[in-house]
């Protein structure tokens, strides 16, 4: 899609079934130029319509090259990431376009869009594989491990930012909340085994709580990312019920966690008096 940035050409093509407009800045305003970096594929889009829909957007941005991944934010806002920088380049062009949804003038249907490179969020993501259910059932595999726990972890968190957890997704994603859910259960028992050992072998305590607590911080963000909207109404009451469950038993082992650090700067301020 063309887009003509000047004041002769008020609109931009569009489908004739389309229930929206949209026109570019007026003479009058100051053009918007965001500085690209040299590698951007995803862009973030504010000051949308409040009334706008993701088949809205996706009408609008699609036409300027195959669009990866799209993301809905708060306020008015979204994320999309192109499959290539030139499509980046073309969509920085709509910043400052006016969007009118419908013939209402009222203020959740009309909005003036900025477009920006969000390259921040883009490095973050770049290593992170898409989701294919071979990448699914790889990553399940290295969440059993313990080597690779943590760093799937990160995956698994990325993929439910990134809305990934659909219906058909809902099993192979579960599936993977149930054998982190084994880790916490593991962590649990392990530690309270160990705290009754700690007279005779205080170490191995020290260094359970020291792995459990680096992990934590991570399955706490998976049963977060898990509840976004889109994500946790794909899956079936039943599993969200189990969820809910096992979410408290993190929360203990966040308990269990703190008290032994507590007890343990404790003895050692004991042992240096």
């Amino acid at each position: 899609m063309q887009v003509a940035n000047n004041s002769n050409n008020n609109e931009i093509s569009l489908p004739k079934e389309s229930k929206f407009s949209m026109s570019p800045p007026s003479p009058k305003e100051c053009a918007i130029c965001i500085p690209k970096p040299l590698i951007c594929k995803t862009v973030r889009i504010t000051g949308l319509p409040p009334k706008i829909t993701r088949n809205i957007i996706m009408e609008i941005f699609r036409k300027f090259g195959t669009i990866i991944h799209m993301r809905m934010l708060r306020n008015a806002s979204c994320e999309i990431q192109f499959s290539n920088t030139e499509s980046v380049e073309q969509a920085l062009l709509l910043s400052g376009y006016r969007i009118k949804i419908g013939c209402n003038d009222d203020a959740d249907h009309n909005g003036q869009l900025f477009v920006e490179c969000a390259h921040d969020c883009h490095q973050q993501t770049e290593n992170v594989p898409a989701y294919t259910e071979l990448e699914a059932k790889r990553l399940k595999k290295e969440i059993y491990n313990t080597q690779t726990f943590r760093k799937s972890l990160q995956i698994l968190i990325s993929w439910l930012k990134k809305e990934e957890c659909t219906k058909m997704r809902s099993a192979a994603f579960y599936s993977m909340l149930e054998i982190v859910h084994i880790f916490v259960e593991n962590s649990i028992h392990k530690i309270h085994v160990f705290e009754g050992m700690v007279k005779r072998d205080g170490r191995n305590l020290y260094v359970l709580k020291s792995k459990a607590k680096k992990v934590l911080h991570e399955i706490k963000k998976v049963f977060k990312a898990i509840r976004i909207r889109r994500n946790w109404h794909s899956l079936p009451k039943t599993q969200r019920r189990q969820i809910k469950v096992w979410k408290k038993d993190v929360k203990n082992l966040s308990d269990i966690v703190i008290l032994v650090i507590r007890i343990e700067e404790m003895r050692s301020g004991i042992e240096r008096k």
